[in-house]
């Protein structure tokens, strides 16, 4: 009885697949104002050039910073150079002296039915499904689109990149909507990602 016992333990067991390991591209954001307050938010690597990587992350997670850090395994390693989207939720600094990779960008935007990745800094990791793209207006930014999709997203998690099933940048969270129970997450989708990029 108790080799049987275990053995449905183990079968169980194995149907729980584990979440996936968070790439080494998906990263931790420290940033401390001009009074000593510290934040955390999330974000990509999505250049890279010599030894000089470039973050993606919201700007609403660095604009205000005096300081801007990537969480390493064992110390902060200050940002450098961040640009701020006049037009977008987006924005990115450099991290020198790293050996961290670059994401692989996708060619082509999701759609309505597709799934997404997402690892959040406090959320973890999570998968849902795009729900549709919504017109949105923010103060101080144009209007543009955002990607809704039934991912988990919580404080800490603006900034993370979303992903496709093959592992590919399709979007950037950068805020949640809706009750407990009921969460959708919000990202910069890959057009207007790609246009920031570009004109950085």
């Amino acid at each position: 009885m108790k080799s049987t016992l275990v053995s449905l333990f183990l079968f169980v067991s194995s149907l729980v697949a584990a979440p996936p390991a968070r790439p080494d591209h998906c990263v931790t954001i420290i940033c401390k104002d001009t009074e000593g307050a510290t934040s955390i938010g999330s974000g990509t690597v999505v250049k890279r050039f010599g030894k000089t990587v470039t973050i993606l992350t919201c700007r609403h997670v660095i604009e205000d910073a005096e300081k801007i850090y990537l969480r390493g395994d064992d110390r902060l390693i200050e940002g450098k150079n961040p640009k701020l989207s006049d037009t977008d939720d987006l924005g990115t600094f450099e991290i020198e002296n790293s050996d961290l990779p670059a994401t692989k960008i996708s060619k082509a935007p999701v759609i309505p039915g597709d799934t997404v990745q997402h690892w959040g800094n406090t959320s973890g990791y999570s998968k849902g499904e795009v729900a549709d793209y919504l017109n949105l207006s923010y103060p101080d930014m144009a209007k543009h689109q955002a990607l809704k999709s039934e991912y988990l997203s919580i404080a800490g998690d603006s900034g993370a990149g979303i992903f496709n099933d093959a592992g590919e940048l399709v979007g950037v969270n950068f805020a949640t909507i809706g009750d407990l129970g009921d969460r959708a997450g919000l990202a910069v989708p890959l057009k207007q990602v790609k246009a920031f990029l570009a004109s950085k």
